[in-house]
């Protein structure tokens, strides 16, 4: 209960500083449970571990693969990287796509996630923001992976935002699992409502 009591006063006194804009970065592994995923979770102690990760000391200690940005309240995918001056992804050498590729050395992938009736929709972005065009699942693990959140009501309750986020980052982490074996451990990068939004998964 009293665990639950600060979890919930954590949330209520950020969401104070939301009228600001900030962002949050919060390094966290793939941590809800789904049907699809089929992932076993337990405390985090030695002896826990994710199926499929059987190397757990190996996997906790590994960079982030897959950096994912959650905007605000009312924002688009493209607010990522040309401050809003088109209604479309841009390359901007001042952009935090730019910078997580710059400051860290790393070739990226991009992808805009969204959902449609339930289904993971991906766009493909190439690391100066050209577009590669639709695809059905992720197909690289070699590079970075950089993944929008493209909700499709952004205006819509803190709740059903949530929802969104959560199959869509199980869905991607899931597709990843199955290209490399194991689940992603995952940089979550907020703007004002997002960093509620990425708490919320974290937490």
């Amino acid at each position: 209960m009293k665990k639950t009591i600060k979890a919930l006063t954590v949330i209520l006194s950020i969401s104070i500083f939301c009228i600001s804009l900030f962002l949050t970065l919060v390094n966290v592994s793939a941590s809800s449970l789904t049907d699809e995923l089929m992932t076993r979770i337990y405390a985090k102690s030695e002896e826990g571990y994710y199926n499929g990760c059987e190397d757990y000391d190996n996997y906790k200690n590994q960079s982030a693969q897959i950096t994912v940005l959650t905007h605000g309240y009312g924002s688009e995918p493209y607010h990522w990287s040309n401050n809003g001056l088109t209604e479309q992804l841009a390359y901007n050498p001042d952009s935090v796509i730019s910078r997580i590729a710059r400051l860290n050395n790393l070739s990226l992938d991009v992808y805009v996630a969204s959902l449609d009736e339930d289904e993971l929709e991906l766009e493909k972005y190439d690391q100066e923001l050209n577009s590669q065009g639709q695809v059905s699942h992720i197909t690289n693990t070699n590079k970075h992976i950089v993944v929008i959140f493209d909700s499709a009501n952004p205006e819509g309750s803190n709740n059903d935002v949530y929802q969104e986020f959560n199959k869509i980052i199980d869905k991607v982490s899931l597709q990843y699992k199955m290209l490399n074996g194991q689940l992603p451990r995952l940089n979550l990068i907020g703007h004002s409502r997002g960093g509620l939004t990425n708490l919320e998964y974290a937490i």
